[in-house]
């Protein structure tokens, strides 16, 4: 009889994990290209502190 070995994985093979830069820098980007899409800054810094 031949037995099987089954190897595992700590997590999924290919998922980027974001550093808090990373993580930051998106939240920046987001912010410019709303207030670029004419979104007032008050409720962009509104949107950015209660997400």
């Amino acid at each position: 009889m031949e037995q099987e070995v089954v190897m595992e994985q700590e997590g999924p093979p290919f998922v980027e994990r974001f550093t808090i830069v990373q993580y930051e820098e998106a939240i920046m980007g987001r912010g410019i290209l709303l207030w670029m899409l004419g979104i007032p800054l008050p409720i962009i810094l509104l949107l950015a502190f209660f997400r």
